[in-house]
């Protein structure tokens, strides 16, 4: 993404984030603890930038009610009441006491169960466990082993391998667990299309699952369908309030309420759909067929599969803002579709041109696999065109003599919580990156990392030692 809309930097979609909620049910009851530390921090969400909601003293009494695996380890959703007040939150392992028993149960949950957690790749988090009746051989070890299989390759960022493992475990298509499970492997490699044929059988056999209807209703929100989305994601709340289905059903009905863009014109492998009074239909015409160029070239680089058609979304700058929630300086993301805003005088410039190729970089990557954020912005600039400036070379030089360049390693998460100054610091070493592997790592590729991605970790290893070699 373009340094102007940082905020949703990395975020391949909106809806996605990369933990697995496991929930408790069966014979992992929800259970008091206690709190072993003092001035505990109780937070609003698993992560080390989440708010404080509270401040718990030692010896307080909580409910745990699931465990959340997070990137620096797992966190606790517990229930508590201070002074009359009921408070939900998270607090991590090093703050309660008890959890023995519990973390034992857990290591020996059933497939089944672990299945009843939601991957929170499509944004939800169960509150409850949903267990649809399965059929004996539903249960069977071999496909149990799978569905566990599937979950780690899930947890470990690895789609492309989990959908591999459910498509070949000879489950029926109604399984709902299995479903699931391939429908979020699918939509995080952005293949709506395939994800909604995935959940369909089982939605048929189990019409009432809140999360094979959200699932649908996500499908097709990617897929551009936001009446049929917003059908889905309302009926999976009726059945079960989610504070997160809730916020991507709030997302769905704004865009369609702010959504003007009725008109459409396609390319072999993008609908872009766009507002007739904003675009000349001549000009749209042309800009499909120069971002058809765009996107055969981009495709060829990084090796990106023509599974399913990609969503370009083109609208004036207001309606762009009432759709997508976007700060003032954003003008262009991507969430599952491209969204580009147009200048107010309704011509496509070099901007919008380069924006379009910076977008699609980031839904190409999305389409083949998960990878960390200074290879995702490092080479949506590089292939839309963006070069350092030598004025960008004595900024980072200047930082290399400070040896306060930072690492890679600490540039592959979000980059939200950065303030302007670190994201322009952030992209500049992103794209610093991705130009020494072209011109001295060309032999091997990017279409082979891509293919191959257990040799990043050498390769980035290789580019934080040349750039701390080139700036010094």
């Amino acid at each position: 993404m373009l340094l102007m809309k940082r905020s949703r930097a990395t975020r391949p979609h909106a809806i996605l984030t990369a933990c697995l909620s496991i929930v408790l049910g069966g014979s992992l009851q929800a259970k008091d603890l206690v709190v072993k530390v003092d001035e505990a921090q109780l937070l609003s969400a698993c992560s080390e930038r989440a708010s404080g909601i509270a401040t718990l003293p030692q010896g307080q009494r909580v409910q745990l009610r699931f465990v959340i695996a997070g990137a620096a380890g797992p966190c606790y959703s517990v229930s508590t009441e201070i002074g009359g007040k009921k408070l939900r939150g998270y607090i991590s392992k090093e703050s309660l006491a008890g959890l023995d028993d519990f973390e034992k149960n857990r290591r020996n949950a059933s497939a089944s169960r672990v299945v009843d957690s939601t991957i929170m790749t499509l944004g939800i988090e169960s509150t409850q466990p949903s267990r649809p009746e399965t059929t004996p051989e539903d249960d069977s070890p071999v496909l149990q082993a799978a569905i566990l299989e599937a979950v780690a390759m899930l947890k470990r960022k690895q789609p492309a391998e989990a959908e591999r493992i459910l498509a070949a475990a000879g489950a029926r298509p109604e399984h709902p667990h299995v479903a699931l499970l391939r429908s979020q492997a699918l939509l995080r490699l952005t293949r709506p299309d395939r994800a909604l044929e995935v959940v369909e059988p089982a939605l048929e056999r189990h019409p009432n699952h809140a999360d094979l209807l959200a699932a649908a209703g996500i499908s097709l929100y990617q897929r551009d369908n936001l009446e049929a989305a917003r059908k889905y994601l309302k009926r999976s709340l009726e059945i079960r309030p989610n504070p997160s289905i809730e916020r991507i059903y709030a997302k769905v009905v704004r865009e369609s309420a702010g959504d003007k863009s009725d008109d459409a014109t396609y390319g072999s492998r993008f609908v872009l759909r766009y507002e007739g009074e904003t675009l000349d239909p001549t000009l749209a015409r042309r800009l499909s067929a120069a971002f058809e160029r765009e996107i055969n070239r981009i495709s060829y680089e990084l090796g990106c599969p023509a599974n399913e058609r990609f969503v370009v979304v083109m609208q004036s700058l207001s309606n762009y803002r009432a759709t997508t929630g976007a700060s003032e300086w954003s003008r262009g993301q991507y969430d599952g579709k491209i969204r580009i805003a147009l200048p107010g005088n309704g011509q496509i410039d070099a901007q919008v041109r380069r924006t379009l190729s910076h977008e699609f970089v980031h839904a190409c990557l999305a389409r083949i696999g998960r990878w960390p954020a200074w290879l995702h912005e490092g080479l949506a600039q590089k292939l839309s065109g963006s070069q350092l400036s030598p004025q960008d070379h004595r900024i980072l030089e200047q930082l290399g003599r400070q040896e306060q360049l930072p690492s890679l390693e600490l540039l592959a998460g979000g980059w939200a919580a950065m303030n302007t100054k670190q994201a322009a610091v952030a992209y500049k070493i992103a794209l610093a990156a991705v130009t020494i592997f072209l011109d001295e790592r060309r032999h091997l590729g990017v279409r082979n990392l891509m293919n191959n991605p257990q040799r990043l970790s050498g390769v980035t290893a290789f580019l934080d030692r040349r750039l701390q070699e080139t700036y010094q």
